[in-house]
């Protein structure tokens, strides 16, 4: 299988599952540091992050692991991110399952500084539709991480967006749902 990598910014870019063969292109392509996003419970032995971890190091690169999940994509999770990708000395390349979680912690570490609709274009230009994440997205710029974006529980702390908000999503999509946060007025 060939490596995709995406350009989300001219310094990040993420990719699908990567494995240890495809460490050279990376670093012909001049990424310094690679970011394991994928957990290594979703994937064979030989595309764990120990074993790509040691071709990055071969190549002479940086390498972090920071394991992500629906569950797991906290707002600690998410900061942490964004320090590894201001502390990175190049461009920095993130993989996953198909590059959609790197995409998205990208997107909520940086909303607050380049604006809902900025980033949200610069994921769907890289072949990442996030619009889904819009109202999180709001919240997030607005006012931080969010709770429950619905309103209904704020006590529940959600990772990414409450899941009684999802099942209304096909609603608000026309900015009918009392659950859409939406720009501020």
């Amino acid at each position: 299988m060939r490596m995709e990598i995406r350009i989300v910014t001219p310094y990040y870019a993420v990719s699908p599952q990567i494995s240890a063969e495809d460490v050279a292109t990376v670093k012909e392509n001049g990424f310094t540091t690679i970011i394991c996003n994928r957990p290594d419970a979703e994937v064979p032995p030989g595309q764990q992050a120990h074993a790509i971890g040691r071709a990055v190091a071969e190549a002479g690169l940086a390498f972090e692991v920071l394991e992500l999940t629906h569950q797991t994509m906290t707002p600690e999770r998410v900061a942490r991110q964004r320090v590894l990708l201001d502390a990175a000395d190049g461009p920095v390349l993130a993989y996953c399952a198909s590059g959609t979680r790197c995409a998205v912690v990208w997107a909520l570490g940086y909303v607050a500084e380049l604006g809902v609709d900025a980033v949200l274009e610069q994921a769907r230009a890289a072949g990442y539709d996030l619009e889904g994440l819009r109202p999180t997205l709001y919240s997030f710029a607005n006012q931080g991480w969010p709770g429950c974006v619905c309103g209904q529980h704020p006590d529940r702390i959600q990772p990414l967006l409450c899941l009684c908000y999802a099942r209304d999503w096909p609603r608000a999509i026309g900015g009918k749902s009392h659950k859409e946060p939406g720009p501020p007025a």
